[in-house]
């Protein structure tokens, strides 16, 4: 009986799709291996099995599979279901599911290659007929095999380079090629040992002597080379090099006395750090054993813990449990920068090999942690040896998509952070949910943790369906005290001159006489936000995006924030030809150089993309300041979260109205969650610690419930809003995002889309309307907004919107929808 597999394509496509198996390669398939396929009319990608079967599609004819690439799975069963329901539940297509959660070292994709046609005889007559770009794409082709099409950019213009390549081919002088391209490279390091025959000592003795009145350098190295061998067992060439000279090495492998060869190697930093514990409170104790209780009876419990007290020592505490189950620990957190400071306390506490996953690492490191984690198989988790697998993962959202042996617990941490939703791309899924379900599957417990828990997670305690531990008590002796500073009254002193009040200029300079560390907010990117012009208003615009571009000084040009393009700086107005052009504003580049005029005898650092873009930028930063050799870090939303330095004592938070006014329901929600976090960053451990906040509006109700410290009032305002709104908790809002080049049409079809649904969805289906910012990359852009009651079949719905959707997608081939959970 023939045999076909269903495959998962690394392309945004919504299907699975069905091949035929011939029989040579019946016995080497499995679900989660890897199979080269032909996609098209040409191209070749590598595809994941996700089921083995005997019925041939009725639609079309399947195509052989070209060969099997693995000889074990490269992806784990559990994971294929937890791929199935993200593009179920967040209405996105598989294949966009696959390329977020596969690093790209494991996606293989053929590339157009074009090469000489052997057969040719190319007389003079021919040759003439080729123009110089012909002439330049042959001469290359004579002395290569084969060529990239894309790398004949670099020899002619990339607009030539179609036109060049159909003319050579009507002319049969190249014909095309598909090659697959393997992206992940092992890590080859070069090593150096002692030529075999010169092991002896009255073999490698004359070579000294004659070396000794030669060649004294090379002697020096061979010397070095003997004394590394002898403490360390096996000598790295670049460690020899740094010792000695490139050219003594080079000598002696000439001469043949060393011999050079190729060892493969990791990419990943692990290190056994000694254990030292650290004693839990009496309240930390208590807390411990109510997360257990919970645990009998509930999959998920929230640790609704006080910012300060003690929260990760008690995550350390549940993490040793899972170990002594021989089981695994994922350790999610929100931002990149927090796994910094973590990966230290866990080493120091735990002493054991922790495994970090995230954008940061380049596309080897993040295959060969996949790599590894898929190497741990259950027999090795349950023996003795299980100290040598990867048992806590720390990790960003994509952390989750790992290949988990044993997984026993998930920690979220921060769990209410908006940078677990992923936004950039498909899928627009929540981390934190999306673990929940992970941890359903594969049986494992949840812990939610947060000093401001998101509004979800509280009605989800208040209902039954979390369990949830209150930790108020701080963990050190220190207080935080909170200050409203009314930029009004100062206005007349400050002008346009400084984002400073006089009150927090003054804290400032009292902590840094004190010798404390100061940490100031502001959640604005570049020199200055606006150009504008002072004769007629014209303000310098994005030409891709509806909105204005940015001055960033440190690289003197005008960027876009969305799109990424850049302008060079504006000295006339293209409006009315006027000079006078004016910035206004204050981004974060301003404000450092601003601290730095006020304040010249302190180092002054800043924290934001533009700085960290790195790989290790993060962790250099946040070393420095950790080891006071930085005395006021300004920061935006990078700072506020999780980090912990015992010497700050103030936090200033320059410009609060930007967050409070911000055009989105969580906005005063958020607000306060990100204020609250950033007063954890002071009054830690044995220094009190203060928090001031400059604002337009000291009266506004979020404003005031800070200064209170009472955010439960806050959870209960905000819920009965969302209650009165029909918001989540009480349903589950989807947005619908139409994009195109063409503004009228995206406005015809949006509002189609909403005379389709209309009949489903009545009173809780919104729009269509043109978003805050209506044009992004040269796409307009339509929202539609449903609200799906939790006593509606959420299941329906989707249906009903894919079917929709598909009929706008269908008819009009110009227009882009986005579904956003």
């Amino acid at each position: 009986m023939a045999c076909y597999i269903d495959v998962i394509l690394p392309l945004s496509v919504s299907n699975f799709y069905t091949y035929f198996v011939p029989d040579d390669y019946e016995q080497d398939i499995g679900i989660g291996k890897r199979v080269v396929v032909q996609f098209g009319s040409k191209k070749f990608y590598s595809a994941i099995i996700s089921n083995i079967h005997h019925n041939p599609p009725g639609e079309y004819k399947a195509k052989p599979i070209e060969y099997v690439l693995d000889e074990r799975p490269c992806v784990r069963s559990y994971q294929i279901d937890f791929w199935k329901w993200l593009s179920n539940y967040y209405l996105c297509r598989i294949g966009d599911v696959m390329n977020a959660a596969l690093p790209a070292g494991l996606k293989l994709e053929s590339v157009s290659n074009i090469q000489i046609n052997k057969d040719l005889v190319l007389d003079k007559d021919t040759y003439d007929t080729l123009n110089e770009k012909e002439k330049k794409v042959l001469e290359i082709l004579i002395h290569q095999t084969k060529v990239k099409i894309q790398d004949l950019e670099k020899i002619i213009p990339k607009s030539s380079v179609p036109k060049v390549i159909k003319s050579l081919s009507e002319k049969k002088v190249l014909f095309f090629s598909e090659e697959l391209e393997e992206k992940y490279k092992p890590k080859l390091v070069s090593y150096l040992e002692l030529n075999p025959d010169l092991n002896q000592e009255h073999q490698l003795q004359p070579i000294i002597q004659k070396l000794e009145k030669r060649a004294f350098k090379q002697l020096e190295g061979l010397l070095a080379f003997l004394q590394i061998k002898k403490l360390q067992g096996k000598v790295k060439k670049s460690i020899l090099v740094e010792r000695c000279g490139a050219s003594a090495v080079k000598a002696l492998l000439d001469k043949n006395i060393l011999i050079e060869f190729l060892v493969e190697e990791s990419r990943l930093n692990i290190e056994e750090n000694i254990k030292t514990d650290k004693t839990l409170t009496n309240v930390q104790k208590q807390v411990l054993e109510s997360i257990f209780e919970h645990w009998k009876q509930k999959q998920t419990c929230v640790l609704y813990g006080e910012v300060g007290s003690g929260k990760t020592e008690i995550y350390i505490e549940l993490i040793k449990d899972k170990i002594s189950q021989g089981k695994q620990t994922l350790y999610l957190v929100p931002e990149i920068a927090l796994t910094t400071q973590l990966i230290d306390r866990l080493k120091k506490v735990l002493g054991n090999k922790v495994y970090v996953y995230h954008s940061k690492f380049s596309e080897n490191e993040r295959t060969e942690v996949w790599n590894k984690l898929l190497s741990f198989n259950e027999e090795v988790v349950h023996t003795e040896k299980s100290e040598k697998c990867a048992q806590i993962i720390i990790g960003p959202r994509s952390a989750l998509f790992l290949p988990f042996q044993n997984l026993g617990l998930i920690i979220i941490d921060e769990e209410h952070d908006s940078s677990f939703k992923q936004r950039q791309k498909h899928p627009f899924y929540n981390a934190r949910d999306a673990a929940i379900y992970l941890a359903h599957l594969l049986n494992a417990k949840v812990l939610l943790g947060s000093a401001t828990p998101s509004v979800e997670t509280l009605y989800n305690c208040s209902n039954g369906k979390y369990g949830k531990v209150v930790l108020k008590e701080k963990y050190g002796k220190a207080k935080t005290t909170r200050r409203l500073i009314d930029i009004r009254k100062y206005y007349h002193q400050i002008q346009h001159q400084t984002l400073l009040t006089p009150p927090l200029f003054d804290a400032i300079q009292d902590r840094l006489r004190k010798k404390e560390q100061v940490l100031l907010f502001h959640n604005r990117r570049g020199y200055v936000p606006i150009t504008q012009c002072l004769q007629c208003g014209w303000v310098a615009k994005c030409q891709n995006c509806d909105v204005s571009v940015v001055y960033h000084k440190q690289h003197n040009v005008l960027l876009c924030h969305y799109c990424g393009q850049m302008m060079d700086i504006i000295q006339q107005c293209p409006a009315c030809s006027s000079t006078h052009i004016y910035s206004k504003g204050w981004g974060i580049e301003k404000i450092e150089e601003e601290l730095q005029r006020m304040f010249p005898d302190y180092v002054i650092a800043r924290m934001d993309q533009d700085t960290t873009r790195s790989k290790y930028a993060h962790k250099n930063i946040i070393e420095a300041f950790e080891q006071q050799k930085i005395d006021i870090l300004v920061g935006t939303q990078m700072i506020t979260k999780g980090l912990d330095f015992g010497n700050v004592t103030l936090v200033g938070v320059l410009y609060a109205d930007g967050l409070l006014h911000f055009p989105d329901f969580r906005a005063f929600e958020r607000s306060f969650q990100l204020l609250y976090q950033l007063s954890g960053r002071t009054g830690r451990l044995e220094k009190d610690g203060e928090v001031i906040v400059q604002t337009f509006e000291p009266d506004n109700p979020v404003l005031q419930l800070f200064l209170e410290n009472d955010y439960d009032k806050l959870y209960e305002t905000v819920l009965e809003e969302r209650k009165r709104y029909s918001y989540t908790p009480f349903s589950r809002v989807v947005e619908i995002t139409l994009r195109s080049k063409d503004e009228e049409l995206c406005a015809k079809a949006s509002h189609q889309l909403y005379l389709f649904l209309y009949p489903y969805f009545k009173q809780y289906l919104l729009g269509p309307i043109k978003p805050y910012i209506s044009k992004i990359n040269n796409r307009y852009l339509q929202h539609l907004l449903i609200k799906v009651p939790l006593n509606h079949s959420y299941s329906a719905a989707k249906q009903i919107i894919k079917q929709n959707i598909k009929k706008i997608v269908n008819s009009k081939v110009e227009i882009d929808v986005i579904v956003d959970v």
